[in-house]
């Protein structure tokens, strides 16, 4: 790794000067308002890209169904890694429309709004809770790249459900974090074609370093190693403290963090964790229908006749996210205000389990065709040439409009198979109802902490 991306000693284990970074941001602020300056609201909306209230669903309604090309193309224009990394123009954009293209808008969850959001929560930490400091620009951009393939070519069923058909992707992986695994090699393929190859012209030991980097980023969103990994986290922090100086310490926090924003659907404002809670849940009871007609059994919490989603929802807020989030926010302190929107979050689901709210779980999207024009003129012209990805409808990107109308959140990678668990929610979740279960009151009682 060369002198100009290596982390500065000169604060030891409190990181690098974080200051270039801040005047590039700063400077490309300036940029991204002119950029879109074409389309008021788009303009408006990328200026809060480093809010956690960043509204992931009205970027997707203005840009017809093109989330993650212009938040990913607008964070990577922020860091100037083209200039950095000796990569055109024409490639990033060509890579981001392929990368797009294969997420499938099908899913209610497990999509190309999902992996935007994701990546401006990877961009959140960075930008705005000062993890930059400990980290070089080759990992700034090994992980904001293994945000945006993270869950590429996701099907919208989970590891389990592989394993159990025998699939051809369970089979190719040995069973051993088949989605993470199948994310990572098809998303890889797209950066060895020409057009989309952006890493050229790194060096073989900057290669190596970051596609290294990514790889154990991604597998490490897979949930059977969730305790685990979070324990380690908590035991480095707690004790000796993470050191910037550290490959395997800077490579913790890299997976860290793209956990933290696979699972911040709940932590998000309450109106936009509503919204991901209605299709998280739509996904996995899809997933249960399917089970239920092949003959298999039906993953915990994917079967609509009997899943309670407010004790899903308080049970993976308490068990998976609290946690992660209580960890997160005592080594990035500006991290607190999200734990402030999950409090929220929790009371209401506490109060729908109480009140017995009904919940309506979307249909299947409407999809528009794929050489349907982008609504906003300025995006358009970034995207151009394209024929474009399917995109979800407006409708369906709408907020919700009244409490009832909501189901319970979840993270978005899907677990490993060998494990019992069985899914971002499931995995951990099944383990902490399992635990619960010998308590002499239901997870619903919880409300009386």
């Amino acid at each position: 790794m060369n002198e100009f991306m290596a982390p500065s000693t000169k604060k030891g284990s409190q990181g690098r000067d974080t200051s270039q970074i801040e005047s590039q941001l700063k400077d490309t602020r300036r940029f991204t308002l002119s950029l879109y300056a074409g389309d008021v609201q788009l303009s408006m909306q990328l200026s809060r890209i480093e809010s956690w209230d960043f509204d992931v669903f009205k970027i997707a309604e203005l840009t017809n169904g093109h989330p993650l090309f212009t938040v990913a193309y607008d964070i990577f224009t922020k860091f100037q890694f083209a200039s950095k990394f000796k990569f055109s123009d024409s490639k990033l954009k060509s890579l981001l429309r392929e990368v797009e293209d294969g997420y499938h808008t099908s899913n209610p969850y497990h999509n190309n709004i999902h992996a935007a959001d994701v990546t401006q929560a990877v961009f959140y930490f960075i930008a705005t809770c000062g993890l930059s400091k400990y980290l070089s620009d080759l990992e700034i951009f090994a992980v904001l790249l293994a945000s945006i393939l993270h869950d590429y070519d996701h099907p919208g069923t989970n590891n389990t459900f592989h394993v159990k058909k025998g699939t051809t992707k369970a089979i190719l992986y040995n069973d051993n974090s088949v989605l993470e695994n199948h994310h990572l090699t098809q998303g890889w393929l797209l950066l060895t074609k020409d057009a989309n190859n952006i890493l050229s012209s790194l060096s073989p030991e900057d290669y190596v370093e970051l596609r290294e980097n990514v790889i154990k980023t991604v597998l490490a969103t897979d949930m059977t190693h969730h305790f685990e990994s979070l324990g380690r986290f908590k035991t480095k922090v707690a004790g000796a403290g993470v050191n910037a100086n550290s490959r395997e310490d800077r490579m913790m926090l890299m997976q860290m963090c793209v956990k933290a924003a696979d699972i911040s659907s709940a932590t998000r404002p309450l109106k936009l964790a509503q919204e991901w809670a209605l299709r998280v849940m739509a996904e996995f009871f899809n997933q249960g229908d399917l089970e239920r007609e092949s003959g298999l059994p039906i993953s915990p919490f994917m079967d609509r006749t009997n899943t309670s989603i407010p004790k899903c929802q308080t049970g993976f807020i308490d068990y998976i996210v609290t946690p992660l989030y209580d960890a997160w926010s005592t080594f990035l302190p500006e991290v607190k205000p999200c734990c402030s929107s999950l409090k929220e979050t929790r009371a209401f689901w506490e109060r729908a389990e109480k009140e017995k709210m009904p919940f309506n779980l979307p249909k299947p999207p409407s999809l528009p065709s794929s050489s349907s024009p982008l609504a906003s003129s300025s995006a358009s012209s970034l995207l151009s040439p394209l024929t474009g990805p399917s995109s979800l409808s407006s409708s369906l990107s709408s907020s919700i409009s009244s409490p009832s109308a909501v189901a319970a959140a979840s993270p978005s990678s899907s677990s490993s198979s060998s494990s019992p668990v069985t899914t971002p929610m499931t995995s951990a979740l099944s383990v902490a109802i399992s635990a619960s279960s010998s308590l002499p009151s239901t997870m619903s009682s919880r409300k009386k902490k």
